[in-house]
């Protein structure tokens, strides 16, 4: 009797699908459109999670055309648009990031490898879709760039990248710094060196991102001074630049010919090429000696010497400091002509005493 329940037991399981091959036969039937429509539910998370699960095999397995590419990159950014919670923000960001090491390191009829091609479509779809951001979804697409940031340099690190791959990916950087907003641009070069630095770049890629942001400082056609500054303070910053040459982590043979060939074009062009003499004192002389600070002394007042406006009143000074200032100064106003008033009635009620007294009185009065 056991024998015959289990042998119909393994005809009931040889006849049922193996899970891998169900996966298998669903992955091949997948499409770029039925994908993008997993991943753009706004209803249903669970399907957002499944097809962005599906994803990573799918990207295996096919080769996606350019003319698909954006439309992919809407669908994979509608699925972090509708993603809610911090944590739950921040996990679909990490996995929308690891999507580029999925593609096969191949390259297409331009000589350019898959990974950056894929992550190139992801910069142009940003571009795009930048400015239909709201208040509330900024931050999740700000720290997926970081995410995106630190991937696109380790996958720069592989043996197999060229010069072809550096140099696209470089333009995929100009055509984010010369973008119409300037948040986003400012967003990208304050955490460039950081991200560039935790993937452990080498060397010779280290000069070469130091020497695209100096070709964009001194061709820069939109006159942008707070990019311009955020640029030579995050990233073309002598102390910094410093730092990664005693720490081994820059080139300087790469960086010098990169600030050579700069004031050459800088002189071709008629501009001033004063913005990169510290960076030449920095690489021949070491830092520039800047004078020290002078630290103010300042002597602790009194109570008595302690004026209204320098009291701090903790959140209220930072956001409404000029509504309380005004309420705490009418508030010592008032007690003040209070005060004065108190005395002006003491002093009347005093000569009206004086003044009820018979006239006898007066005088010893006031002689008293």
């Amino acid at each position: 009797y056991q024998r015959r329940v289990h042998g119909y037991e393994g005809r009931l399981y040889a006849q049922k699908p193996n899970k891998v091959d169900k996966r298998k036969e669903v992955i091949r039937k997948l499409s770029v459109a039925s994908l993008c429509i997993g991943l753009a539910e706004s209803d249903n998370a669970k399907e957002r999670s499944n097809a962005l699960d599906a994803l990573p095999a799918y990207l295996r397995r096919h080769t996606i055309p350019d003319e698909h590419l954006s439309g992919l990159w809407k669908g994979i950014w509608m699925c972090l648009f509708h993603s809610d919670k911090p944590l739950v923000q921040l996990e679909c960001a990490k996995r929308i990031s690891r999507l580029s090491t999925f593609v096969p390191r191949t390259r297409n009829t331009k000589h350019v490898l898959l990974p950056f091609v894929f992550m190139n479509g992801f910069w142009e779809r940003s571009l795009l879709e930048w400015g239909n951001l709201d208040f509330y979804r900024i931050d999740k697409f700000m720290s997926l760039y970081r995410f995106m940031l630190f991937e696109a340099f380790r996958a720069l690190q592989d043996p197999t990248t060229a010069e072809e791959d550096i140099e696209y990916f470089e333009k995929s950087l100009h055509s984010i710094l010369h973008t119409n907003y300037p948040g986003l641009a400012l967003h990208v070069t304050s955490m460039c060196v950081d991200e560039a630095r935790k993937a452990g770049l080498d060397e010779y890629l280290m000069a070469r991102l130091l020497g695209m942001f100096i070709n964009f400082r001194t061709f820069q056609h939109v006159c942008n001074k707070a990019l311009i500054r955020s640029i030579c303070s995050n990233v073309l910053n002598p102390g910094l630049i410093e730092e990664m040459l005693g720490e081994g982590e820059l080139d300087k043979a790469t960086l010098v010919k990169c600030i050579i060939k700069a004031e050459s074009k800088c002189i071709k062009a008629k501009r001033s090429a004063r913005w990169l003499n510290p960076l030449k004192e920095v690489l021949v002389a070491g830092h520039p000696k800047r004078p020290p600070k002078v630290e103010r002394v300042v002597q602790p007042k009194s109570p008595a010497d302690v004026d209204v406006d320098d009291l701090d009143f903790g959140y209220c000074a930072k956001y409404h400091s000029g509504r309380v200032n005004n309420r705490r100064k009418k508030r010592a106003f008032k007690q003040v002509n209070d005060e004065h008033e108190q005395k002006d009635k003491m002093d009347f009620n005093l000569n009206y005493e004086m003044d009820s007294l018979p006239k006898k009185y007066k005088v010893s009065v006031e002689h008293f």
